[in-house]
């Protein structure tokens, strides 16, 4: 047993203070953070799925966008590589499709698992989705360009078939070359249409979130 002087404090260590009371922590000493029961440290960010978010209109636009986009690179992609990248309009394709693909999949991963709600990375929510906002009409805007591009190249080739049938009284024997720029062009209009649906998804999801935090820091006034 330690002797103490009667105004001497005396630090027991390793016992639990009393339900309701403060435990004495000696000057100069940091003083830990003890969550409350049943309150999470983090409640954003912790990598847990945002159910919300999953059963969402923008999520299942996500997905749609990733499977039409694994479709229509490849396909730009072979394309460009079987006409020896002779047709710049194919290799711009398939660059950009596949930035876009690369992106979209970046940007659900963030909204899947909390990370634009992690206050760690980003001062507030509707910062972030302003963020995602900008790349979006950034990525439409691309994405569009590319493939009226190369539309452009399909309207070439389907005249020149007209012209060859017109003179030699049949179509020309199959290519698959033309199968592959069909593949992209089909899912590379899909994609954009799916971009510009995602558009106006979330104009309304950063609207909702910079409502909260206005009436929330009213509140706090």
């Amino acid at each position: 047993m330690q002797q103490t002087s009667p105004n001497q404090q005396q630090t027991v260590f390793g016992a639990q203070p009393p339900m309701g009371q403060q435990g004495y922590v000696p000057a100069g000493q940091p003083v830990p953070f003890v969550p409350a029961p049943g309150v999470p440290v983090n409640q954003a960010g912790g990598g847990q799925i945002e159910r919300p978010y999953l059963k969402s209109g923008l999520s299942f636009s996500r997905f749609a966008e990733i499977f039409v986009l694994l479709i229509a690179w490849p396909c730009g992609a072979v394309y460009a590589n079987r006409t020896l990248g002779l047709d710049g309009r194919a290799t711009a394709f398939a660059g950009i499709a596949t930035f876009c693909w690369v992106m979209v999949i970046i940007m659900q991963i963030v909204f899947l698992v909390g990370i634009n709600k992690d206050q760690r990375y980003f001062r507030t929510p509707s910062t972030s989705t302003l963020i995602v906002l900008t790349v979006q009409v950034l990525m439409t805007i691309l994405l569009f360009a590319c493939t009226t591009s190369l539309t452009m190249r399909g309207i070439d080739l389907y005249k020149a078939n007209i012209a060859y049938s017109d003179r030699y009284g049949e179509s020309k024997p199959f290519d698959v070359n033309n199968l592959l720029l069909l593949g992209a062009l089909v899912f590379g209009v899909l994609a954009c249409f799916f971009f510009m649906e995602d558009i106006p998804l979330l104009t309304k999801m950063y609207r909702l979130q910079r409502a909260k935090e206005i009436a929330a820091a009213d509140n706090t006034q």
